[in-house]
């Protein structure tokens, strides 16, 4: 069986073992379909290299070019298929109330659209949104910020340099829908983000959680997105303002009967005095 090592950047022991077609000698076309996690692959290799399979005693003899020679005079060959490790930066994100920030909100949701730091555009459908922890972010995600125990958190991970433009589509209960959207920018060693109805659309530095310590996936930059408190209404099948309109008409009456009754007793101390 000829073995084929995919090797994470240029290291033999790393990766993942495939076996070839067959062992029978000949030229293949050997092409990478996914590379591991937190690594990109070679453009060669998304469409595919020749690889000649071959047994010789004498590899001088040989003269091929275009081709990657693999020999059979030793243990199984193999070819590397290099990857490169997509670098990334820890960055939690949150929601929260933009009169508190320490009040952190749950239920927003955005759509998420990923520019690679260098390219022209990182558009696409609706996928999945990335998990906690998760080292790469699939264009088109969607980002809802939790409650419970990740409260306000909409990720909390590593991400790739580039350009990361947020998009509210569900606003919390009792907060305004925002104006614009949210322009998150990831580089090495920093993080930067401006909200359209926030700070006026500036550039802010995200700080990082604990400014005392260097950045790692423990200690993230945290970009806070703020929501604008709305009018609150009465929650469905409430009083509402019933128990208000009720109370002033109360009020009202009563202040009518009291003025009545003053009127009356001074229209009898008149009569008497005459």
């Amino acid at each position: 069986m000829v073995s084929w090592v995919h090797a994470a950047e240029s290291s033999k022991n790393e990766g993942t073992t495939a076996s070839s077609p067959g062992a029978a000698w000949g030229t293949y076309t050997v092409a990478e379909t996914k590379a591991p996690d937190g690594y990109e692959m070679d453009d060669a290799w998304k469409t595919g290299q020749s690889v000649t399979l071959c047994y010789t005693t004498n590899r001088d003899s040989l003269t091929v070019s275009g081709m990657r020679m693999i020999y059979r005079n030793g243990p199984d060959p193999y070819v590397t298929v290099a990857n490169t490790k997509i670098p990334v930066t820890p960055v939690k994100i949150i929601k929260a109330d933009m009169t508190d920030p320490t009040k952190l909100l749950s239920g927003a949701k955005f759509s998420v659209v990923y520019t690679a730091a260098g390219a022209d555009s990182g558009e696409g459908g609706e996928k999945p949104g990335a998990a906690q922890g998760q080292t790469s972010v699939p264009d088109g995600s969607t980002w809802t910020s939790g409650s419970g125990e990740d409260l306000g958190i909409m990720y909390s991970g590593s991400l790739p340099y580039g350009t990361y433009t947020l998009t509210e589509s569900r606003v919390p209960d009792g907060y305004s829908s925002m104006s614009g959207t949210v322009t998150v920018t990831v580089a090495e060693n920093s993080v930067t983000y401006s909200q359209t109805d926030n700070g006026g659309g500036q550039p802010q530095t995200a700080p990082l959680q604990d400014s005392s310590k260097p950045v790692s996936p423990d200690n993230p930059y945290v970009v806070t997105i703020c929501a604008n408190p709305g009018v609150e209404l009465p929650e469905t099948g409430g009083s509402g303002r019933f128990p208000y309109t009720l109370g002033g008409a109360v009020f009202l009456t009563a202040a009518a009967l009291m003025y009545g009754f003053r009127k009356r007793r001074r229209e009898r101390r008149s009569d008497i005095s005459l």
